[in-house]
């Protein structure tokens, strides 16, 4: 898996010894579903696992509105309706009679990342064949029988920030990283999560085509109104990177860069954004801790879709001793309103952490391919995978392509990666959680 590249660079040069193959070890870090459901079961009572029991159905879109949901209403979550396949005339009819005059709104289909499914609705009819075309566009793009056993009608409805905070004309979002400690005996009495720890730096993903001052929804929407990576990295006007400080340019740019450019407009105020940020993630925490309790003793997490040889009984009766094991990476998506306030799109339970760009060969002869990457090969060759700059056919693009280091990727992640380690290094000590940060 591409997100394990970072990890390894990250202990090559901390001196952290990896072994590929086996469950021994201190740490116990699982790409895939299926190795994360068998860490699960077989780890030993001292070894630590990288996700969280229950925490991937806990960020399902619904399921994140639900939690959201369940207090006092949230100053930062854009508002929300739940679609669960039933009245969609009268769900429809009641959205736009409850939004604002002419206000759009964006549909999520829960269970999907990577931007697949969502469309953008500037009426009721307009929504309602998108709510009635979600199992149609799932079944397209599912990559394999797992995807197809996952599609559902359940989806969010969401108004749509309209228009957001531009730069250069140009939409962008913020993915933020929050690592999870596990939790002590007494959180866990209390379903809560252990301490956790925001990090000061992100990816700034931007789209690549300006942002359209038009109400039509059909004006080039994917490239100018989706921020994920993985839509903007197969446009033909995705810009890579070439100074990793510059907050002015790229299609990935340094949360830090960015902020900079914003307070030096006079724009924004960086210290009044981070405390935001900090008011959210511990907002969020609190509200979807119970979510994730319930869901790591519920069958239907582990079963649906079903993994061979993995019997979900058994996951449920032993997720609630790993809570005391597991820790977790959390990736908050963060956008703008025009006036500089947050609001929060979507939290991912396993955020990517791919360091790579992919790179179209148009142009290249024959066999040409980069040679300039003479370190560690990409962790994909082990599995059969293409190493950096040789050719590729894998799905993350069509047409002929190669997959090169991305500079701003690896920095940001490494960062993240590397702080999250000397976190539960430091935790290990017996320091006290405050100098945890400090590793």
């Amino acid at each position: 898996c591409s997100s394990l590249d970072v990890l390894a660079r990250v202990a090559d040069e901390d001196g952290i010894a990896v072994i590929s193959e086996g469950e021994d070890g201190d740490l116990l870090w699982a790409a895939r579903r299926d190795d994360v459901l068998r860490h699960l079961l077989g780890a030993r009572p001292d070894q630590l696992l990288n996700r969280i029991p229950g925490m991937s159905v806990a960020c399902e879109k619904l399921q994140t509105h639900a939690a959201l949901s369940s207090g006092c209403p949230l100053p930062f979550w854009p508002m929300t309706w739940a679609y669960i396949g039933v009245k969609v005339d009268q769900l429809c009819a009641r959205i736009f009679s409850e939004l604002p005059s002419g206000a759009r709104v964006i549909v999520k289909p829960s269970r999907t990342s990577k931007g697949v499914g969502i469309v953008i609705a500037c009426s009721k009819d307009e929504l309602r064949r998108a709510l009635l075309g979600i199992p149609q566009c799932l079944r397209q793009a599912a990559g394999g029988e797992q995807d197809l056993l996952r599609i559902t009608d359940d989806a969010i409805i969401q108004q749509y920030i309209d228009p957001p905070f531009l730069l250069g004309g140009l939409k962008f979002d913020f993915r933020l990283y929050v690592f999870i400690c596990p939790a002590d005996e007494q959180s866990q009495s209390l379903d809560e999560f252990g301490p956790a720890f925001l990090c000061r730096e992100g990816l700034a993903r931007f789209c690549t085509k300006p942002y359209p001052q038009t109400s039509d929804c059909r004006a080039g929407w994917e490239t100018a109104h989706l921020t994920n990576t993985s839509v903007s990295k197969t446009s033909a006007t995705f810009e890579r990177a070439t100074c990793l400080d510059d907050g002015s340019s790229g299609s990935k740019r340094k949360v830090s860069s960015v902020l900079e450019c914003l307070e030096k407009s006079g724009s924004l105020d960086v210290s009044k954004f981070w405390g935001s940020i900090e008011a959210l993630v511990s907002t969020v925490l609190r509200r979807i801790s119970a979510a994730v309790y319930e869901a790591a003793v519920a069958k239907d997490t582990y079963e649906t879709p079903p993994v061979p040889n993995i019997c979900g009984q058994r996951c449920v009766q032993v997720a609630p001793e790993r809570f005391g094991q597991a820790f977790n990476l959390l990736g908050f998506d963060v956008i703008l309103d025009t006036r500089g306030e947050p609001f929060l799109l979507e939290v991912n339970a396993a955020p990517s952490l791919a360091i790579d760009d992919v790179v179209p060969m148009e142009g290249l002869s024959g066999g040409a391919c980069s040679q300039r990457h003479k370190g560690r090969p990409r962790w994909a060759v082990s599995h059969g995978g293409s190493d950096w700059g040789q050719r590729c056919r894998c799905q993350d693009m069509c047409s002929r392509h190669t997959h090169e280091l991305s500079p701003i990727d690896v920095e940001i992640k490494s960062e993240v990666v590397r702080g999250a380690m000397r976190i539960l290094q430091a935790r290990a000590r017996g320091d006290r959680p405050a100098r945890w940060p400090d590793g």
